[in-house]
């Protein structure tokens, strides 16, 4: 299965999405119990906005890549790059089902 045609991709693109967007508490939501308990909605707005911080303006694009499926305890690692003209980092998120529900219980901020 390609990770561009399933739902954990469109969860970590969503997520992704979401923090270009500035929409912290919409990105926050997506977030394991677990993870919740170890940030805050504004420590994810922090982590995200010094990320971008050098670049010269906003981001305005994002793209999933490179899928890694069944990784250790996840179901799925998906890298979603954010970029705006001359400028790239990503995000990388480790994601498992939850009662039916995707959630985000791994985050890693930038490239590699």
């Amino acid at each position: 299965m390609e990770l561009i045609d399933s739902d954990y991709g469109e969860f970590a693109l969503t997520f992704a999405k979401s923090l270009v967007a500035g929409d912290y508490e919409a990105a926050y939501k997506m977030l394991s119990d677990s993870l919740k308990e170890e940030i805050t909605v504004i420590e994810l707005k922090n982590a995200y906005r010094r990320m971008v911080a050098y670049f010269a303006s906003p981001p305005d694009y994002t793209e999933l890549i490179n899928p890694v499926w069944r990784y250790e305890e996840l179901d799925c690692w998906a890298y979603v790059s954010i970029a705006c003209d001359g400028y790239l980092e990503a995000v990388t998120v480790g994601m498992i089902q939850k009662d039916g529900n995707i959630v985000i219980c791994e985050i890693q901020w930038g490239r590699p």
